[in-house]
């Protein structure tokens, strides 16, 4: 009698135990948004969306920065406890996030890469279902428009005339 009252407790000291780890787990499902800060381009928004389904994340990302917005892939998204991390390509650009959940917050950095070259780090700060500030247009910054219309109504050449050539080796954007 006397052992299987001390396995009973024993029982229920594990179930409680493991309830209160499982407690203590944070949630990172769901919509993530709010600032990001980069040496290289400023302040932006970061939307990280994220749900689970059979123990496998899985994720979707929106990043305003630069005056651009850009929906990267997530790859390599890790979830342990209260730590998240993951890496999104934009171009020939490779970013790495980390961050920490705490509570309704979840704050980390982000570093930049182009080949084995660090070009860019910074931090962001996301509250679950939070809000990007909206898209800001950089001074000074070259930016692409995309509703530019290049077409001539009466060319100079219609015929023939003299090429005209594009330096892409630069990483620049026409």
């Amino acid at each position: 009698m006397k052992i299987r009252s001390t396995f009973l407790r024993l029982v229920v000291v594990v179930v409680f135990a493991v309830a209160e780890v499982a407690a203590q787990t944070p949630d990172f499902a769901g919509k993530w948004a709010g600032t990001v800060t980069t040496t290289l381009s400023g302040t932006g928004g970061l939307e990280i969306s994220l749900a689970q389904t059979d123990k496998v994340w899985k994720g979707d990302l929106k990043l305003r920065i630069g005056g651009q917005e850009v929906t990267p892939a997530i790859e390599e998204l890790k979830v342990d406890g209260g730590q998240l991390s993951f890496t999104a390509s934009i171009d020939r650009t490779r970013i790495k996030f980390a961050g920490k959940i705490e509570g309704d917050k979840l704050d980390g950095t982000l570093e930049a890469f182009q080949e084995d070259r660090k070009i860019s780090d910074g931090t962001f700060t996301l509250t679950r279902g939070g809000q990007m500030p909206p898209l800001q247009q950089q001074g000074g910054v070259q930016m692409a428009d995309a509703n530019f219309d290049a077409s001539v109504s009466k060319p100079a050449y219609s015929k023939s005339g003299p090429k005209v050539l594009f330096d892409e080796a630069h990483n620049n954007f026409h």
